[in-house]
């Protein structure tokens, strides 16, 4: 079963938490794990030409990837707030 376009915000903590100890930074922890501790992505870059918004961003080969508006939150990770589309993030070049 896939569950997708959830708004998970403004609840105290983060959206989305893997452990019990805040934000799982990448390459921290080994599987396994919860979602066996898939990197997050991360944008490296992004534009918008007042039709168009460009995003760059490393991400799992092949994950899917569900962009929101972010709400800030006081990890300074944000929780995805308004749903906007969703990516399957591209092979390694």
């Amino acid at each position: 079963m896939t569950l997708s376009r959830n708004s998970i915000f403004d609840n105290g903590s983060l959206g989305i938490d893997l452990g019990p100890d805040g934000v799982t930074m990448n390459g921290s922890r080994t599987p396994p794990g919860p979602n066996n501790w898939m990197q997050m992505p991360v944008v490296t870059d992004w534009s918008d030409d007042g039709t168009q918004t460009t995003h760059h961003a490393t991400a799992p080969p092949n994950s899917t990837v569900a962009l929101f508006t972010a709400m800030p939150n006081p990890s300074g990770y944000g929780e995805g707030k308004t749903y906007l589309s969703t990516v399957t993030a591209g092979a390694i070049r």
